[in-house]
Order: structure tokens, then C-alpha cells, then sequence
């Protein structure tokens, strides 16, 4: 969600595995049947649009297959994200260290990205990749 250029990322990490070798991913993509429209910002990742690089999970898969790697398990975890945002919403005391400590509007940015998450426009995604 951060780097624009996915091919380029994906193919300097493809370089530095081995025939065989493995990726973890876990972004923040573009999901969802209202992915298409406009984020709301700032978000934790960016405060516009100018710097959110938020992609498709095809987008990436795209990037992968470039870069000579296979695309071997993918799971979106839009209801593990919103069920755990809605947790931490219910406390009501500030946990003693988190993000909230070092980030500049963070009530802001977190309440855009849950509100961009329950809107249908973003989601986690999980995916595994093996270099061919």
C-alpha cells in the first residue's frame, strides 16, 4: 500500500529467493464490491491519495506472475479486521503502547481506514507465493 511500483518490488524480492522459495504477503488491497471508489483520508498508511498505493489483489497476482513467482494460497481477512477492530473499539481504556503513541492523528487515520473497511473499499489480504 505504500510502494507504487508492485513489479519492481516483486522482482528485486524474486531475485534475492531461490527456485522453490516462498513470499508472505500481508496488505492492506482494494476489496470489496465498493473497492472501486475513493478512500477516505488520512489513513495510517497516507494522507492522501497522492501517497496510497492501495492495489487489487489481481494487481499484485499480475506483479507476482512478472516477477516469475505463483500466486499458491490468497485469503482475504475482511471479517477478521472487523471483528477486530470492533474489540479494540469496545475497550475503553488506551492500551499503554501502540501506534497512538508515534502517529500523528492516529484517532483520525484509524477511524478512516475502519470506516474504509466496513464501506467495502479495502480489506487485508493474505497471499503466498513460490518462485517458480
Amino acid at each position: 500500500m505504500n510502494i507504487e511500483d508492485k513489479n519492481l518490488l516483486m522482482s528485486e524480492i524474486a531475485n534475492k529467493l531461490r527456485p522453490g522459495g516462498l513470499l508472505g504477503i500481508y496488505d492492506v488491497m482494494r476489496c470489496g464490491e465498493n473497492a472501486i471508489e475513493d478512500l477516505d483520508f488520512p489513513v495510517p498508511w497516507a494522507t492522501s491519495n497522492a501517497n496510497s498505493f492501495v492495489a487489487k489483489p489481481e494487481h499484485y497476482r499480475r506483479a507476482l506472475d512478472f516477477a516469475g513467482m505463483k500466486v499458491i494460497a490468497e485469503r482475504n481477512r475482511f471479517d477478521f479486521a472487523v471483528e477486530f477492530f470492533s474489540k479494540i473499539k469496545a475497550r475503553k481504556e488506551t492500551p499503554i503502547v501502540g501506534l497512538h503513541l508515534i502517529m500523528d492523528d492516529f484517532p483520525q487515520k484509524m477511524g478512516n481506514m475502519i470506516k474504509n473497511l466496513k464501506m467495502g473499499r479495502i480489506a487485508p489480504v493474505e497471499m503466498i507465493a513460490k518462485k517458480r
